[in-house]
Parts: structure tokens; sequence; C-alpha cells
């Protein structure tokens, strides 16, 4: 196997530091110039995690699969808005609804038709016959809770240990050396937590069925949410057969089921709850369902929605959303979405890109004789591992080689293939070496990619 000599692996991410600094002045003044008024240097501390501060990127516009920054340097965009733009930069169909609505009214607090459209598309991609629309995935997933407890008068949530659901008090905890954390560096939006978590939440690892019954056992958890592949920590495998046990577990114990396609709704036209005939009591999904405007959904089974509709239909249920939650604007953008952008045609581009570039990757990696993996994630996103093996559990994406690869942190290897691609006219996921294929994504973008990917490899073995 081939190893990376940590010395040079320091001099040619100086090297990239210096070309990034001297293409890109006006980003870097505009970034200095945000910090006297914007915490942290962006209007959003979030983007920090996307935008690697040593190499601030202001954008100035997007079309498709490629992004424009203020100093004219064009990019082969492979973030996706960390899934927000999954379905491309501004499509036409969205654009022109966003324009078209915003003439006749941004927002009234009463409902516009386009939404009984969505209602109705929704409840044939997805199968829950009832929904509500919100702002947010966090948004949907805090009301999916609330709603859990209400209907059950229970109040624990199960969730499992690396899982994401947005900014939603209970699931932004972790469960590190067998304790419990709410610590911002462990757990993702970890920032100002009440204390005692144990007594809104229990985790347990990712399929592990025994783990489950057990914290179901009780009687006492309202609700179990999950992703369909535990996306932030593990990224897959799916396993269709825990899926199976687990929705059955929770009718056992009289448990709701949440599952939340935020990150599925990319992997086929009903999400992986179509594609797999997952069952769950409710449904939630955000991000990119609305081609980038801000909106996310909630579907409610008959049962949860039958227990529920005589609060919604006679009181203001406060606690519920927000004040511009299924505004007009946003559900144009989701009917013009849904039914031009969110196409069959669109998911098979998606795969086709995935399946190329994985493919790619790894004739790469196995040239390079290099220990790392490649693996696909729901199909369109494509992620290289620092270990051969595939972590199942949180305790093995922590100590495995995903964290370190010969002497060398993984973060920096990710750090350094960042750099790399920047300069060479291509953005990924900061965080991690992940790229996401929206379905404008080209094959030749698809070879471009691979093809730099071969560069920055051959670089860092010399």
């Amino acid at each position: 196997m081939n190893t990376i000599d940590p010395q040079r692996l320091k001099l040619l991410m100086e090297r990239e530091q210096q070309s990034y600094l001297a293409s890109h002045p006006k980003s870097v003044a505009l970034y200095e110039r945000a910090k006297n008024s914007l915490l942290a240097g962006v209007p959003f501390c979030f983007m920090n995690g996307f935008m690697d501060p040593s190499f601030p990127l202001f954008i100035a516009e997007g079309r498709g699969a490629y992004v424009t920054d203020v100093d004219g340097n064009r990019y082969l965009d492979l973030l996706a808005g960390d899934l927000g733009s999954i379905f491309g930069h501004s499509p036409p169909a969205v654009a022109d609804a966003i324009a078209q609505q915003a003439q006749r009214g941004i927002m009234f607090t009463l409902p516009s038709e386009d939404a009984i459209w969505v209602g109705e598309e929704l409840t044939r991609r997805y199968g829950l016959p009832l929904w509500q629309i919100h702002m947010s995935a966090s948004d949907s997933v805090r009301a999916a809770i609330k709603i859990s407890r209400e209907v059950t008068q229970r109040h624990l949530t199960l969730m499992f240990n690396g899982s994401y659901h947005g900014t939603v008090e209970e699931t932004c905890v972790a469960v590190v050396d067998g304790k419990m954390i709410t610590h911002p560096k462990a757990v993702h939006f970890g920032i100002g937590m009440l204390p005692e978590p144990e007594s809104r939440t229990r985790v347990v690892d990712p399929y592990d069925l025994d783990a489950v019954e057990r914290a179901l056992s009780p009687r006492d958890v309202a609700c179990v949410i999950t992703e369909p592949t535990f996306s932030q920590a593990l990224r897959g495998p799916f396993d269709q057969d825990f899926h199976i046990a687990l929705r059955d577990l929770t009718r056992r114990y009289g448990t709701k089921l949440i599952i939340d396609e935020t990150h599925g709704i990319g992997a086929a036209w009903g999400g992986c709850t179509g594609l797999w005939n997952l069952e769950p009591d409710i449904f939630v999904a955000g991000k990119g369902i609305a081609g980038g405007m801000p909106a996310s959904v909630m579907g409610l089974s008959q049962e949860v929605a039958d227990s529920v509709m005589p609060l919604f239909e006679n009181f203001f249920v406060a606690g519920i959303g927000s004040t511009l939650s299924g505004n007009a604007l946003a559900v144009a953008a989701l009917r013009a979405n849904l039914e031009h952008v969110m196409t069959e045609s669109a998911y098979e581009r998606m795969m086709s890109a995935g399946e190329r570039m994985a493919k790619g990757m790894q004739e790469v990696v196995t040239a390079a004789d290099l220990p790392w993996r490649v693996s696909r994630w729901l199909g369109y996103g494509v992620r290289v591992g620092f270990s051969l093996e595939r972590p199942r559990t949180m305790a093995e994406a922590q100590i495995r080689g995903d964290e370190q690869s010969y002497n060398i942190r993984g973060d920096e290897l990710i750090q350094y293939f960042h750099a790399f691609y920047v300069n060479r006219g291509i953005i990924i996921l900061a965080m991690a070496l992940s790229a996401l294929n929206s379905p404008a994504v080209t094959a030749e973008d698809v070879d471009y990619y691979v093809g730099v990917f071969g560069e920055c490899v051959n670089e860092l073995i010399g």
C-alpha cells in the first residue's frame, strides 16, 4: 500500500492556499469586510461548515450544476447546497413559478390553490394521506415529535446514535464512550442545549434491534425517529430487514415511527419510503424539495391525523411551524419542483452520474494502491472513506481509519482535497470527501471530477 508523507501534504497545502488567495481577491476582501457586521463573517454560521475560512468564497450566481463566484471563477458544484440544491440551481420551472407568484402575492396566512395540488402529489409519491407544509425540515421534525407526544401521551424520543435531524432539541445528542452528551464539538448544533438530555431522549446504535426493544419495552417512548440510511455519520448501507423489524417493534410497543427523508428524497421518485415500501406514521422531508426555496413537508398516517384533527380544526395550535409556514411563494415553488424537476428522468440522470463517478474514483484508488473505499450514498452521492471497511456504529466511525490515514488526520486530507478542487473549479462538501450529483451533472462533468480526483491523489503519493 502507498503512504502519504505528512511534510509533502503540508507543502502541497501551502501551495494551494497561495494559489487560492491570488485568484480570489474579491471573496477574501468581502470576507474580511463581513466580519465587521456578520457573526463569523457569514449571514448564517452554519455556512462556515461548508466554507473553509482559509478559503473564503462568496457566490454571485448559480445555474444548473454550476456556480460563479464574485471573482468570476466558475465551479462544478457538487456541494449542492448540502442538498438544498440537489435538483440543480435555479431550475427554470421553479424560478418562473417564484417570479409569477411574487407578483401575485408572497404570503397571506391563508391557503393557495397550489397547496391542494402539492398535498395530492405528496400522497401519490410517499403514500401518507394528509400533509402539512412548514419552512424547514427542523420545523417539521419538531412538529412530528410534538404530535407523537400528543397522540401517545408519552414524552420520550428514541433516536439513533450519529443520525441527524436538524436543530431539534431532542435529537441534538449522541452517546460517546457510553455517556450521553450534548457538547457542540461532538454533536451537530449542540450549542446552548438544555441539561439532562436523558429526560427527553434515548439513544441507541443503528441496526441494533435488541437495543431498540430494550428502549421501547418500558412503553414510555412517544416516537422513534430515523433516517433510512443513517446518512450523516454512516452514509449507508440500507438494511431493509432492519427497517421492517423496526416498524414491527414500534407497533408492538405503541410507539410512533417518524422517517426523516430530508436526505432520502434524492434517492428515488418516492424517496426511500416509496422505494423500499416503508410505512412511517409520520414522514418528514425538507431541503431540496422546493428547489432551494425554504419549505418542508410533514405527512401523517390516517390514524395519527384522526387523533390530532380535533386540535388542528378547533384551536390555534402553538409550537407547530411558524407564521410563514405554507406561504404562497414556497407552495408555488414546491409545486413547480415536484411537477417539473423531481421527475423520473431526473432521478435516472442522478443515479447514472453516481454510478459513473464511483466507478471512476474506485479505479483511481485501486491504481494508486490506497487502502481507501469509494461508496455510493443513496445512489446519487459518492464518498471516499479512509479505511477499507464501512463503519456500522458511531463508535466505529470515530475510531476507524476515517479519522486517520497514515498518521495524517482525515480532516487534514479532506481540507487538502477541498483546496485542490476549488482551485480547479470544483466545490464539494468541506466536512467530508463527498460529492452530490444533481440531475444537471453530465457525464462530462463526472469525468472532469474523476480526473481532478486522480490528479490530487497522484500529487499526494508523489
